[in-house]
C-alpha cells in the first residue's frame, strides 16, 4: 500500500482556505540572539561586512529566474527560493569583480570554492532551492527566514544539478541522500554564510551590503505598474534588490520574475547575507603536486572521476594547487584533442587514474 503523507492533503487544504495561499512564507519576529542591522554597523556576527554597492543597485547581477512553481502542486519553498536568489546574486555580483579587475583576494577564493563544488554553470551560479527546503524543514505552510538561513549555515548548499526540482510532491521533500548532504556541509568547511535581520525602513543602507531576502503579500493591485500597499497577512518571501526615487524593485519566483512595488509597500524584516571565506581552497598536497612541476608537468587529465573530483583536465597552479579547466573559462587550444595529445607527448600533461590522483590530495 502506498504511503500517504497526510502533509501534503493538509497543504492542499490550507492553500484552499487562505487568500493566495502560494508562496509558502512564515512569519518570524527578530529577537534574543537575532542580530540587529543598524545603518552605521560594519560587521555582522562578528565578521567584517564591507559596502559591496554603494548605490544599492544589485537588479543587474541576478541570475536566471526559476519558477517555485511549475506544472504541478506548489512547494511552499519561496522562502528557501529566495536565499538562494539573493546568494547567487551576491556571486554573481562577486564573478563580475573578477571580470572587471577588481575582486579582493577574498572574493576571488570564495569563487573557487563555489567553482570547485560546481555551483557554476556556463557561467552562472545555481543553487538547489530543493536541498534548502528540504534541510531547512519546509512544510505545508511554508518556513520562515530564519529557519532557512540556520540550515544553510548548519547544512551548506548544493548546486542545482545535484539535487533538481522535481514536480511530485512526495519526490520533491523526500529524505535527501546522504552522500548530497556530505557535499553540502563540505561547503560548509570553507564557506561561512552569516545573515542579520534588518528593518525594512533601512532598505537604502542595507543594499549596500547585500540584496536582501524579504517578504510581502503576494500580490495585490497595482498603480502605474507598481504593486501598492495592502493590509493583506505576509505570505511570500522575495528578493529586495534596488530601487529608484518611487520605487522598490523585486525579483521574484512567479512570473514576471521582475516587479516593483511602491515605497510604502509592506514589507516584513529584510535579511542580510555575506559570505566570508573560512579555509582556503588547498585541497592537495603542496609537495607532492611540486613534484610534478619539478618534471615540467603543466596538466593532469584525470581520466575516471575521484570523489568530489570530476573526470577531465586539471591545471598544476603556481601554488601548487590543481584547478579543474572549464570548458567555457579557457581558450579552445587548452582543451582540445591535439592540445591534450600535444601534451602528453611533451611531457607537460599526464593521464592519471582514480587511485594515482588520490595520492596527490590533501
Amino acid at each position: 500500500m502506498k504511503y500517504i503523507d497526510l502533509n501534503y492533503y493538509k497543504h492542499l487544504f490550507v492553500k484552499y482556505i487562505k487568500r493566495n495561499g502560494n508562496g509558502g512564507f512564515i512569519d518570524y519576529i527578530p529577537s534574543g540572539l537575532d542580530v540587529i542591522f543598524e545603518a552605521d554597523r560594519e560587521e555582522v556576527l562578528g565578521n567584517a561586512t564591507p559596502v559591496l554597492r554603494e548605490d544599492g543597485q544589485w537588479n543587474g547581477f541576478r541570475p536566471k529566474g526559476e519558477k517555485q512553481c511549475r506544472g504541478d502542486k506548489d512547494k511552499q519553498a519561496c522562502v528557501s527560493f529566495a536565499a538562494c536568489n539573493a546568494l547567487e546574486e551576491i556571486l554573481v555580483f562577486y564573478n563580475w569583480l573578477v571580470e572587471m579587475g577588481q575582486a579582493t583576494q577574498e572574493q576571488r577564493e570564495i569563487l573557487d570554492v563555489f567553482s570547485h563544488f560546481g555551483f557554476f554553470v556556463e557561467g552562472e551560479p545555481n543553487i538547489s532551492d530543493r536541498y534548502v527546503a528540504k534541510m531547512s524543514g519546509t512544510g505545508t505552510n511554508g518556513n520562515t527566514l530564519k529557519n532557512v538561513a540556520d540550515s544553510i549555515r548548519h547544512f551548506g548548499l548544493v548546486p542545482e544539478q545535484d539535487w533538481q526540482y522535481v514536480n511530485n510532491w512526495y519526490e520533491y521533500y523526500k529524505a535527501v541522500p546522504q552522500e548530497i548532504v556530505r557535499k553540502g556541509m563540505s561547503l560548509v568547511e570553507y564557506i561561512e554564510v552569516n545573515y542579520e535581520f534588518a528593518s525594512p525602513s533601512l532598505y537604502k543602507s542595507s543594499l549596500k551590503y547585500a540584496p536582501l531576502e524579504t517578504s510581502g503579500y503576494a500580490w495585490n493591485g497595482m498603480k502605474n505598474g507598481l504593486y501598492i500597499k495592502t493590509f493583506y497577512t505576509r505570505n511570500h518571501a522575495i528578493v529586495k534588490d534596488g530601487y529608484t526615487s518611487n520605487s522598490i524593485k523585486i525579483f521574484d519566483t512567479y512570473e514576471p520574475f521582475e516587479k516593483g512595488t511602491t515605497t510604502d509597500f509592506s514589507f516584513g524584516s529584510d535579511m542580510i547575507f555575506t559570505l566570508h571565506l573560512k579555509k582556503k581552497l588547498n585541497l592537495f598536497r603542496d609537495t607532492e603536486v611540486a613534484k610534478l612541476k619539478t618534471r615540467g608537468m603543466k596538466y593532469i587529465l584525470l581520466v575516471e572521476d575521484c570523489g568530489i573530483f570530476t573526470r577531465g583536465l586539471w591545471k598544476i597552479t603556481d601554488d601548487n594547487q590543481l584547478i579543474k579547466v572549464e570548458a567555457n573559462k579557457v581558450p579552445d587550444n587548452e582543451r582540445n584533442d591535439a592540445f591534450i595529445i600535444q601534451s602528453a607527448q611533451n611531457g607537460t600533461l599526464k593521464p592519471y587514474s582514480q587511485k594515482d590522483f588520490k595520492t596527490l590530495i590533501t
